[in-house]
């Protein structure tokens, strides 16, 4: 008899049927690599909502409970592994922020301020986990092209980030990723953005086979305007006007994400809105 694991949440694009087989399983999380191309993410309860992922009730563990290879299937609203199933029917749907109109920017400025003196406490904090000087550089170099509405700038640089640093997801991936989360939210209020976002996802699309599985899933993700639920909730709270205790803790999360991944997000989402708005 299969292990029931009762779902928490899920994305309302996980499909109804699906074939796969398991990618990769770590402690919080298992991938899944679905025949159509798809991408798909078994969490933990420790885990954030995500796109293209369900939430189980389940602390942790999760590499006892599923290994790399093994099928995996969809149907009627039901998954199944060998050993592990669960419904998907009837659970809460994740489903991203939505779009507030923005703050006058003096007011931006001063959440970004207190974002940067998050990033500094962070790092201070878990100097195990530093930006190697060549991805601090090349960041800063991102915002240069964008502050100068420069897209085949933009577009070098990303080529020398994707897939350039260590891990399950390079940081250079990482920082693209917060820098387009800032692009999509900028596009109303910022509209030279749209040109300069519509190049970079396009040179990304060509560039995904540079960095691994994950990472290629996530970066494919972020070319779409899809991110991990701390990550689009910080880059709302940038925009609108949350109290400080509100900002630090959107902040705090969107850190957490993974080893390094979260301080390497918000790098290049604050590094983004201060390029395209005019505040570095």
């Amino acid at each position: 008899m299969s292990r029931w694991l009762a779902g928490l949440d899920m994305d309302a694009q996980v499909p109804a049927n699906a074939l796969g087989q398991v990618h990769s399983v770590f402690e919080h999380a298992c991938n899944i690599a679905l025949h159509e191309g798809q991408w798909l993410s078994l969490l933990d309860n420790t885990c954030a909502s995500a796109p293209l992922a369900v939430r189980l009730d389940v602390a942790g563990g999760l590499r006892s409970l599923f290994d790399p290879g093994e099928p995996f299937s969809i149907k009627a609203g039901v998954w199944r592994t060998a050993r592990c199933r669960g419904d998907l029917a009837g659970l809460p749907l994740f489903a991203p922020v939505q779009a507030l109109d923005a703050l006058p920017i003096p007011l931006i400025a001063t959440n970004l301020d207190q974002v940067d003196t998050e990033l500094v406490e962070w790092q201070a904090s878990h100097p195990g986990n530093p930006s190697a000087a060549d991805l601090t550089a090349l960041a800063r170099a991102m915002g240069d092209a964008i502050a100068q509405r420069h897209a085949g700038a933009l577009d070098a640089i990303a080529r020398q980030l994707v897939g350039n640093g260590r891990g399950l997801t390079p940081s250079g991936d990482d920082i693209l990723i917060g820098g387009l989360a800032a692009m999509w939210r900028l596009t109303c209020l910022v509209p030279s953005m749209r040109p300069l976002l519509a190049s970079l996802c396009s040179a990304l699309t060509r560039m995904l086979h540079r960095t691994t599985d994950v990472s290629r899933h996530y970066l494919d993700m972020a070319t779409r305007n899809l991110f991990v639920q701390p990550l689009d909730e910080l880059r709302q709270c940038c925009l609108g006007q949350p109290d400080a205790e509100q900002l630090r803790g959107a902040c705090q999360r969107a850190l957490r994400i993974g080893g390094s991944s979260g301080f390497d997000a918000v790098t290049g989402l604050a590094t983004t809105y201060r390029a395209a708005l005019g505040l570095r």
